[in-house]
């Protein structure tokens, strides 16, 4: 075990190590000028998700006060994914100068730089200097609820209602199937996993937000306050993923490896982490490390390691992703606990334990916070003693 647990450790390590990812480039990245000169920057844009949602033209390009921009052209498509387009920038006063073109993608949480530097020299020349536009006003909630985020909403709602009507895993692995295709290869973005990362990386700079990350991370909140973690047990494709592993795993190994109770608290120190790391660096962190966003989107690259070592480890642990590293439902255990129907024991309980021994999240009914409400131990108790209410 300790051992399965290093190794998975060790290469999430890697990941983050490799994982080094670019998509902005400008041409030149440094440049000597003088006053009245003007320069002429090539960016490119290479798109890393292939239905990145954020049009290219949202690209911001800054500048520093001793120039202006006073030619652009529109953006131009090289290749698949692979966006151009040029500036030319007036130096107007002496200094050291800089062009930043930053990509912000407020939805799934590419947040990528590339600065190129301009030193002006004096000169004789005279220079009119172009105005600035004007500052637009900042929207605290922007955009338009996506198509996504409606189905997100209407499968969460319907998940809950089969879960108290039914009590039934057949309608829970449907539910899951559909959100694996849809929520994880169709349409993954937002995550509502990375939507902490997001919201954290927003709130002390600007604090703008998308109306879909808000509700990527609120709607599944609402309902675990209501009928529990149903979002971790019947939506959420990366604990899909870590079943079907497992599914796979019991046919040449039965029993389940169980994950030490201090090995389970390590998600609370990560979400604690995201929170403060994404705030302090105005970066979504998770988003940018996320061991799942490559397997999701088709492509390859170094954090794939993550997801790999992820899925090997599911094999032979019941969601060893959910036990031990998730941000996301770290803050759904805690609100888990006071949510408003759960499993509870009634008066038939004989005391066997088989609930306990079979709950893949290692959750006696009693630890209502690891719950997600997978039902197992609802259809199995011989004695019928376990009932999902309030």
């Amino acid at each position: 075990m300790k051992k399965l647990v290093i190794l998975v450790l060790l290469l999430c390590i890697m990941t983050l190590v490799l994982a080094q990812p670019q998509e902005i480039f400008i041409n030149p990245t440094s440049v000597e000028a003088k006053v009245g000169d003007t320069v002429k920057f090539t960016i490119k844009v290479q798109l890393i998700h292939k239905k990145c949602p954020v049009p290219i033209e949202n690209t911001k390009i800054t500048i520093s006060d001793n120039l202006r921009i006073i030619e652009e052209s529109d953006w131009k498509q090289e290749a698949y994914n692979v966006y151009v387009k040029t500036i030319k920038v007036l130096c107007i006063k002496e200094g050291e100068g800089y062009v930043t073109v930053e990509r912000k993608c407020t939805v799934y949480g590419y947040d990528f730089k590339a600065t190129a530097k301009v030193v002006v020299k004096p000169s004789n020349q005279t220079v009119e200097i172009p105005e600035l536009p004007q500052k637009p006003q900042t929207e605290y909630i922007y955009g338009k609820l996506s198509t996504r985020s409606m189905v997100f909403i209407g499968v969460l709602a319907l998940a809950a209602i089969l879960a108290l009507l039914t009590k039934n895993r057949v309608a829970r692995y449907g539910v899951m199937v559909f959100s694996l295709a849809y929520f994880g290869f169709y349409e993954p973005c937002p995550c509502p996993i990375g939507s902490i990362s997001l919201l954290s990386s927003s709130i002390l700079i600007e604090p703008s937000f998308n109306i879909n990350i808000l509700v990527a991370f609120l709607a599944p909140i609402i309902v675990t306050l209501i009928v529990g973690r149903i979002f971790c047990g019947w939506i959420c494709p990366v604990g899909v993923l870590q079943e079907t592993a497992r599914a796979l795993g019991k046919l040449f190994y039965k029993k389940s490896i169980k994950v030490p109770s201090t090995l389970t608290k390590v998600k609370y120190a990560v979400l604690v982490a995201v929170i403060f790391a994404s705030a302090f660096y105005s970066t979504p962190v998770y988003c940018r490390y996320d061991p799942f966003r490559l397997l999701f989107n088709l492509e390859v690259g170094p954090l794939l390691v993550g997801a790999a070592a992820v899925l090997l480890a599911s094999l032979f642990i019941d969601r060893p992703f959910c036990k031990i590293i998730c941000p996301y439902g770290a803050l759904l255990s805690l609100l888990n606990k006071v949510s408003f129907i759960k499993i509870k024991r009634n008066s038939r309980c004989r005391n066997c334990s088989l609930c306990s021994k079979i709950c893949p999240m290692q959750a006696d009914p009693g630890l209502r916070g690891e719950c997600i409400v997978c039902l197992e131990c609802v259809q199995k108790c011989a004695f019928k003693a376990l009932e999902y209410k309030h």
